[in-house]
């Protein structure tokens, strides 16, 4: 079982003086031959353990770049002079460019002359401060495409490295703008229009009124709110305005019919009322009305 080839030379010369001047000592030879296999084998499954350790340390270094790799999120690192360290596929697809060849580059020359100056006080902020740092500026990569994203990062003072996360926030923030835009558009109908555009409750109460009543019924928007529109009819039509109001609400109908509204100083107005339902579930779970109100004759 034991391996002469195993010895190297100065065994092998004292195993061999050994057997030819002292033939006595063959048990020691035995006993000394028996702790080398005995090493051996210690030696086989100290490197069986650590060959094993070795690949789940490989098994976890590929986790962890597939992870770094695939990240839906651009990740970037770059060193003390701003140059492009190490980054993953969502951050080269963000600045346009193959990884290979971004490395070595500077992560500011994506930036336009006035965000690169955010850029770099970021990056010097990470390293004086040693603490994660948050800011926002725009990248134009290679390809022409411009985003704006939100950078969250943390420095390696050791290493002189800054570690960085970018998110593109560049379709969130076109939304928003969008949105307010929308919203912006919408507040100058409703200011300029010369119809009364008003929401109310099941109960005909009003929960919004445009500018435009100002017009029609001499009312301030808040003279309006938190009342009912049938303490606003004449008598004689709220039964009208009421079943309007009613047959709207479960079939989501659009009904038109006339009525006489009270002016502010008294007398009455006739006007032709528009009216929807609102279902629950476009309204945060509460059904409304909405109401278009336009004077007749004038």
């Amino acid at each position: 079982m034991n391996k002469i080839s195993d010895l190297d030379d100065a065994a092998l010369a004292w195993l061999l003086d050994t057997l030819e001047k002292h033939p006595e000592r063959s048990d020691e030879v035995k006993r000394v031959m028996h702790d080398l296999f005995v090493h051996q084998v210690e030696l086989e499954q100290q490197n069986r353990e650590l060959q094993a350790t070795q690949e789940k340390l490989e098994e976890s270094r590929d986790r962890y770049a597939d992870l770094y790799d695939f990240a839906p999120v651009a990740y970037v690192t770059v060193d003390s002079t701003g140059s492009i360290q190490e980054i993953n596929l969502a951050g080269a697809e963000l600045l346009g460019e193959e990884r290979q060849s971004l490395i070595g580059t500077s992560l500011a020359g994506f930036s336009e002359p006035g965000n690169r100056r955010v850029l770099l006080a970021f990056l010097r902020r990470l390293l004086e401060t040693g603490d994660p740092c948050t800011e926002v500026f725009s990248l134009t990569g290679a390809d022409g495409r411009r985003s704006i994203v939100r950078a969250q990062g943390r420095a390696d003072p050791n290493a002189g490295l800054r570690h960085i996360a970018l998110v593109d926030t560049t379709a969130a923030r076109q939304a928003e703008h969008a949105l307010a835009l929308s919203e912006a558009n919408y507040k100058m109908l409703l200011d300029h229009s010369t119809d009364l555009i008003s929401r109310h409750d099941a109960a005909g109460v009003y929960l919004y009124a445009s500018p435009s009543c100002r017009r029609l019924l001499g009312y301030e928007p808040e003279e309006l709110i938190g009342r009912s529109v049938y303490g606003f009819v004449h008598p004689d039509d709220r039964d009208t305005i009421r079943a309007s109001f009613d047959g709207a609400m479960p079939a989501s109908s659009v009904d038109a019919v006339q009525c006489r509204m009270r002016h502010k100083d008294g007398h009455y107005t006739l006007l032709e009322v528009t009216s929807s339902g609102v279902n629950a579930a476009a309204n945060d779970g509460d059904a409304s009305i909405i109401a278009l109100s336009s004077a007749i004759g004038g």
